[in-house]
C-alpha cells in the first residue's frame, strides 16, 4: 500500500529539500526548477493525480515526474533569442522610420509586418546600390574627362585619380603625401601661386589656367578650377582640384598667334614694298611727267605736242594704276580712312568734272551735272573721297561711252536733323553691262570681259576701290545697265548738314571787293548783270567787244575774273578765251567764265567755268567763287624758296616750274645742307623731301623747328614734295612739323596753289 505523502515531500527527498515552483502546465501539470548541488539545475514536469481510497475515500496522490531540462534550456535560449530578434526588429523599424521620408516611401511600418520591413529593407537596399553604381559611373565619366587630386591645407596630395597620374606621367605611390609644388613648372611666377593660395584658404573658388611640369619634364596646360572642403569648425580642410588638359588647345593658339604675326609681318613687308615701290616709280614719273609740262609750254609745232602730248597722258594713266593699287592694298590692309571736314558738294563736283572735261571733249561726249537745290551749300564728310569715288565713275563712263554723253546728278535722299544721305547718280550712253556680269562687276580685278580689258585697258581694282570708299563713308552703291542702252551707277554716302554755314555767305565774302570784267555786246545784259554784281560787292566793269575787252587786259587793267557772252557777233566767247590762253598772255590772264544759254558744262579751251543763261543768282556766285579759288594756271610769284632734293632730274624739273613762275631758287641737296642754308638766309618757304642721304627730310624740319624756337625766328613754311604717297607719310611730315604734303608726280596747279597759301613775303 502506498503512503500518502505531499508532492513537496517526495521533491524535498529527491532535491535535498530545496525546490521551485514552476509555472503550471497545461492539463493542471506543474514546471518545477529543481537545484542540486552536485548535478545543477533540472527541471522537471509533475503530474499529480488524486487515488480513490476504499470505501470510496481519499486513498492518496500519485506523483509522476519526468526530467525536462534540456527541452527547458532550449525553450530559454529560444526565448532569449526571441527577445533580441525583438528588440532588433523594433531598432531596424526605427532606423526604416528615419530612413523612409529620405527614401520617398510614403509606407508605414507597423509592429508586427516584419514582411514590409524586410521589403523596404529589399527596396532601400537596391536604391542604395543604384546610388552607389551612379556614384561609380560619375566617378567614371569625371575620371575619363577630368584631372582630379585633392590636398590638404599643407598642400599635401591625399587624392590623385587615374587621370591625374596619367597627365603627370607619376605614379600614385609617388603623387599620395607629396606636395603639390612636384608638378609646378618654373613658369609662373610666385605671386600667382601666392595669389591661388590666399584665394582657397579665404574659402573661395579659383579658376584659371595653370602649366604643369610632367615626370619627363615635357610641359602641360591645365584649366583647373579648386575648390575649398570645409571641416568640421567650416575652415577649409581640403582642397579639390578638377582640371581639363588644355594643352593641345595652347598650342594650336600659339599656332595661331605665330601665324597672325607672320601674316602681320608679311601685311607689313607688302605694304613697304609697295611704299618703295610707289616711291621708286614716282620719282623718274615726276621727271617724265613734269618735263612735258615744261616742254608743252614751249613753242612746239603741232607734231611735236602731239608726241610730247602721248608721253604725258601715259605717264598719268601709268600713275592711275599706281594710285589704285596703292588704294586697294591700304584698303585690304584696313588702313584707309575717311575725314570728317566740311567741303563744298557743288565745289567737289566742279573739281573732280573739270579734269575729266578732256578726254569728254576728245570724244565729243556731253558732259553735264545737275545739283538739287535742297542740297547745302556745305556738308561734313570725306570731299576728297566723295571726288575719288566720283572721277572713277564717269571716267569709265567716258571710256566706255562712244557717242552721247555723261550726266552727274546730285540729290539728298532722307536723313535725320544735321543726318544726311547725299546721293549721286552717273548716267552714260555707252556700251552697258550684261546681266550676267552685273554682280561680279564690284570684285576685285574684274571688268565685263577679257576683250573690254584688251581693249580699254585698266586694273579692273576701279570699282572695287570706289564700292569700298562708299562703304567707308557709310554708303552704298548699286548698277543698273542694259547691253547697249548705257549704265546707271548711284552711290550714298552719309554726311553732316552745317546749319551754321549761310548758303553762298562763304562765296559772297570771297566776292567783296574783287574787279571783275563783263564782255556782252548786249548794253542792257551788261547793266543787269553789272548790277547784280555790284550787289555782292564787286567793283564791275565793261566791254561791249571782244577786241574791247582784249585792248583793257594788253593795256595794264588787272582783273580778277573776266564774264564772257557766248554768242558775241565779231569773236565768240569761246574763240576769245582759247585766243587768251596764250603764253603771251600768260602773266595778265584773269580766270575765264562762259555765259552760255543751256550750258553743256564742257568749257571749251581757256574757260574755268561755264554757267547757264538765264543766269540763276546763285548758280553765277558759286561758279565765280570756284573762279576766285583756282589758282592762276601762271603769273608771277616773287618767292625765294629753299628747294631741298638729292635726284638731279626732280631738281631740274621743279626748279624750272618754280623759275617759270618768278620765283628764286636756292637747292640743297640733304637735310643738313638745308639747315645750314636756313641759318644764312630766310626763304618764303622750303619745298623739303623726304628720303635723303646725311640727314633726311623728318630729322631736318625737327631740328628746323627747335632752331626756331630757341632762337626766336620767324617760322618758314615746310612743303612736303616727296615721292612716298602714303597715308602714314603724310601723318609723319605733319607730326615733324611740316605745314603741308604734296606727292609727286607735281602737277603745277597743286604747287602753286600751296605755295601762295603758305608762303609769307620774303625779308627786305
Amino acid at each position: 500500500m502506498r503512503r500518502r505523502n505531499s508532492p513537496a515531500a517526495t521533491c524535498a527527498r529527491c532535491c535535498r529539500g530545496r525546490s521551485t515552483r514552476a509555472p503550471r502546465s497545461p492539463r493542471g501539470s506543474q514546471r518545477l526548477r529543481l537545484a542540486n548541488g552536485d548535478t545543477g539545475e533540472h527541471f522537471l514536469d509533475t503530474t499529480l493525480s488524486a487515488i480513490a481510497g476504499t470505501g470510496g475515500g481519499d486513498g492518496g496522490w500519485v506523483l509522476a515526474a519526468r526530467d525536462v531540462t534540456e527541452a527547458w534550456r532550449l525553450e530559454e535560449r529560444l526565448r532569449t533569442e526571441l527577445a533580441a530578434r525583438q528588440d532588433a526588429l523594433e531598432s531596424l523599424r526605427g532606423l526604416l522610420e528615419g530612413l523612409i521620408p529620405a527614401a520617398g516611401h510614403a509606407t508605414r511600418v507597423g509592429s508586427g509586418d516584419i514582411g514590409v520591413v524586410s521589403a523596404l529593407v529589399a527596396e532601400l537596399v537596391r536604391e542604395r546600390e543604384e546610388g552607389r553604381r551612379a556614384l561609380d559611373n560619375q566617378k567614371f565619366a569625371l575620371d575619363q574627362h577630368a584631372i582630379v587630386s585633392v590636398t590638404d591645407r599643407e598642400g599635401r596630395i591625399v587624392y590623385a585619380n587615374d587621370r591625374f597620374c596619367e597627365t603627370t606621367g607619376y605614379r600614385r605611390e609617388a603623387l599620395i603625401g607629396s606636395r603639390h609644388a612636384l608638378v609646378r613648372s618654373g613658369i609662373h611666377p610666385p605671386e600667382l601661386y601666392e595669389q591661388l593660395w590666399r584665394t582657397i584658404l579665404g574659402g573661395h573658388v579659383w579658376q584659371g589656367e595653370i602649366c604643369n611640369r610632367t615626370a619627363d619634364g615635357r610641359l602641360k596646360w591645365f584649366n583647373s578650377t579648386i575648390v575649398p572642403l570645409p571641416g568640421p569648425d567650416g575652415e577649409p580642410e581640403q582642397f579639390i582640384g578638377i582640371s581639363t588638359d588644355v594643352t593641345d588647345l595652347k598650342e594650336t593658339e600659339a599656332a595661331l598667334q605665330r601665324a597672325k604675326e607672320s601674316a602681320e609681318s608679311a601685311n607689313r613687308a607688302k605694304s613697304d614694298f609697295l611704299a618703295n615701290m610707289s616711291h621708286e616709280i614716282r620719282t623718274p614719273m615726276n621727271g617724265i611727267i613734269g618735263m612735258s609740262n615744261l616742254v608743252l609750254d614751249s613753242p612746239l609745232d603741232a607734231e611735236q605736242r602731239e608726241y610730247v602730248g602721248i608721253v604725258k597722258s601715259s605717264a598719268e594713266a601709268l600713275l592711275v594704276i599706281i594710285n589704285d593699287i596703292l588704294d586697294f592694298s591700304k584698303i585690304e590692309a584696313g588702313k584707309l580712312v575717311v575725314e570728317a571736314l566740311p567741303f563744298d558738294v557743288r565745289r567737289a563736283l566742279d573739281d573732280a568734272l573739270r579734269s575729266l572735261e578732256l578726254p569728254a571733249r576728245e570724244k565729243s561726249l556731253q558732259l553735264r551735272a545737275e545739283v538739287d537745290p535742297g542740297v547745302p551749300a556745305e556738308v561734313v564728310g570725306d570731299s576728297g573721297r566723295y571726288r575719288q569715288v566720283l572721277m572713277n565713275l564717269v571716267g569709265n563712263a567716258i571710256k566706255f561711252t562712244q557717242e552721247g554723253g555723261v550726266k552727274v546728278a546730285v540729290s539728298l535722299r532722307g536723313g535725320e536733323g544735321d543726318s544726311l544721305v547725299l546721293e549721286t547718280a552717273v548716267r552714260d550712253t555707252g556700251i552697258g553691262i550684261s546681266p550676267d556680269k552685273l554682280a561680279r562687276i564690284f570684285d576685285a580685278f574684274t571688268q565685263e570681259d577679257t576683250s573690254i580689258t584688251r581693249r580699254y585697258g585698266g586694273t579692273g581694282l576701279g570699282l572695287t576701290i570706289s564700292r569700298r570708299l562708299v562703304e567707308l563713308m557709310d554708303g552704298k552703291i548699286r548698277v543698273e545697265s542694259e547691253p547697249g542702252k548705257g549704265s546707271a551707277f548711284r552711290f550714298t554716302v552719309a554726311v553732316r548738314n552745317r546749319p551754321a554755314a549761310m548758303p553762298g555767305e562763304a562765296d559772297a565774302r570771297l566776292l567783296a571787293g574783287r574787279r571783275v570784267l563783263v564782255v556782252d555786246a548786249a548794253e542792257s545784259h551788261r547793266q543787269t548783270l553789272g548790277a547784280l554784281l555790284e550787289r555782292w560787292g564787286m567793283k564791275v566793269e565793261h566791254a561791249d567787244s571782244a577786241n574791247a575787252a582784249l585792248g583793257q587786259i594788253v593795256g595794264g587793267a588787272r582783273f580778277d575774273a573776266l564774264l564772257l557772252d557766248a554768242a558775241m557777233p565779231e569773236m565768240t566767247g569761246a574763240q576769245f578765251a582759247a585766243a587768251l590762253d596764250q603764253p603771251a598772255y600768260a602773266a595778265v590772264r584773269p580766270p575765264v567764265l562762259l555765259l552760255c544759254p543751256g550750258g553743256t558744262g564742257i568749257p571749251p579751251r581757256g574757260v574755268v567755268r561755264v554757267v547757264r543763261t538765264p543766269l540763276a543768282p546763285s548758280d553765277l556766285m558759286a561758279a565765280l567763287a570756284f573762279a576766285l579759288r583756282r589758282p592762276a594756271p601762271s603769273g608771277s610769284l616773287a618767292l625765294h624758296v629753299l628747294l631741298v632734293e638729292d635726284n638731279i632730274i626732280n631738281e631740274r624739273v621743279a626748279t624750272a616750274m618754280l623759275e617759270k613762275r618768278g620765283c628764286r631758287v636756292s637747292v640743297a641737296h640733304d637735310g643738313g645742307e638745308a639747315l645750314a642754308a636756313c641759318e644764312a638766309g630766310a626763304f618764303d618757304a622750303v619745298l623739303m623731301d623726304m628720303q635723303m642721304p646725311v640727314m633726311d627730310g623728318l630729322e631736318a624740319t625737327r631740328r628746323l623747328r627747335e632752331r626756331e624756337a630757341l632762337g626766336g625766328w620767324l617760322r618758314t613754311p615746310v612743303l612736303a614734295m616727296t615721292a612716298n604717297a602714303m597715308d602714314e607719310d603724310r601723318d609723319a611730315c605733319l607730326a615733324a612739323g611740316m605745314d603741308d604734303f604734296l606727292a609727286k608726280p607735281i602737277r603745277p596747279d597743286e604747287l602753286f596753289a600751296r605755295l601762295e597759301r603758305l608762303a609769307r613775303p620774303a625779308a627786305a
